[in-house]
């Protein structure tokens, strides 16, 4: 795609970035060379410093919702948000970021939806600037989701980023429809004042789409967008909770943060990817992802652990029949190595309590 002969203005190197696209993680490198913004791209690092210099590999974009086509010295991506997201592997996930490669200035015009955006060349690699997503996305705004005592973010990690494509296109889409709004009133239970429920849902028939904010007084508080039916979700949608329990005696504070995005059904993930983390005030903290289907088909299993690349190890993985594993099944120990491979059984069982804390 590039002359490789062209001189070496700089080295790009994979990083241990926990680089996310709607959750989906995304292999990313760090660039030495001089990077020069325009007025656009400029802000959005003002405001994300840590994705100065970080680039990503145009040849991957197929497998986060893009087409990529060539033209001779011309380079085409376009969204396609009918596309399915392509998970990375277990390997992939489990390994250390390791690939070094030489930046040469790049002779091809890449064009994102018909913009002209500045590329390098990286032994062959074509690259363009992480920052240039947000242009489809906001991050992930930390401030949503910190603790409210010490404002430490929520994450598998505290360096975590994710570029939230799928929630802008949701919201866009609710936003732009016409028709009649149908409004609905969390429904008021019984329990006393201090812990009753209370929020509101905007409803559009024309699209399908829900919309709402759930808060309770005992610290607890919802956010939803997608297909949905009253409160319950049903269909397509992305959700977002967070509740603080206070302790005992010992007055310790659980914080409990909850994400689900993908297919719900009578209020239940049945098919996505999940995430949640508990953090105690006294230090203790946990975290489990799930990717996946719930009821029939193939789910991977992820504990946090900061001392991989995107902030989680894969543990186990395989067959899901009616909830359960049942077939073809892989373990992976703490350093991320495969240790079983074959058909799940009870004497295996794993139990993965012991590798979360707090759960």
């Amino acid at each position: 795609m590039n002359d490789t002969s062209s001189e070496v203005i700089g080295e790009a190197c994979e990083a241990d970035l926990p680089l996310f696209t709607d959750e989906v993680p995304l292999r990313s490198y760090y660039s030495t060379h001089t990077v020069v913004y325009n007025d656009e791209q400029s802000e959005r690092i003002r405001k994300f410093p840590r994705l100065n210099g970080v680039y990503i590999k145009v040849s991957e974009l197929p497998d986060y919702r893009f087409d990529v086509y060539e033209n001779g010295n011309e380079v085409f991506i376009i969204r396609n948000s009918d596309k399915q997201y392509t998970i990375p592997t277990t390997e992939f996930i489990n390994s250390k970021a390791s690939d070094k490669r030489y930046v040469r200035p790049s002779s091809v015009q890449v064009y994102l939806d018909g913009e002209p955006v500045n590329s390098i060349d990286a032994d062959g690699y074509l690259m363009i600037s992480a920052s240039e997503l947000m242009r489809y996305g906001d991050i992930e705004p930390i401030d949503q989701w910190s603790y409210a005592a010490n404002q430490t973010p929520i994450g598998y990690t505290n360096g975590r980023i994710n570029i939230d494509i799928w929630r802008a296109e949701l919201e866009r889409e609710y936003d732009s429809a016409g028709g009649e709004v149908q409004i609905s009133q969390y429904p008021i239970d019984e329990r006393p004042d201090y812990d009753r429920s209370s929020g509101q849902l905007e409803y559009k028939p024309s699209v399908g789409l829900g919309e709402y904010s759930i808060y309770e007084y005992n610290n607890f508080s919802a956010r939803y967008i997608g297909q949905c039916s009253g409160f319950s979700r049903d269909g397509y949608g992305i959700y977002n909770a967070h509740d603080a329990t206070m302790g005992g005696l010992d007055s310790w504070t659980r914080y409990y943060y909850t994400i689900e995005r993908g297919l719900f059904d009578n209020d239940r993930l049945i098919k996505g990817i999940s995430y949640t983390k508990q953090h105690y005030s006294a230090g203790l903290k946990g975290g489990r992802r799930i990717e996946g289907d719930r009821v029939n088909g193939y789910m991977r299993e992820s504990v946090m652990d900061d001392d991989f690349r995107f902030g989680y190890r894969v543990v186990c993985e395989g067959d899901i029949k009616n909830s359960e594993y049942y077939g073809a099944y892989k373990a992976y120990d703490e350093n991320g190595q495969l240790i079983y491979a074959g058909l799940y059984s009870d004497p295996l069982n794993p139990d993965l309590t012991t590798d979360i804390q707090g759960f």
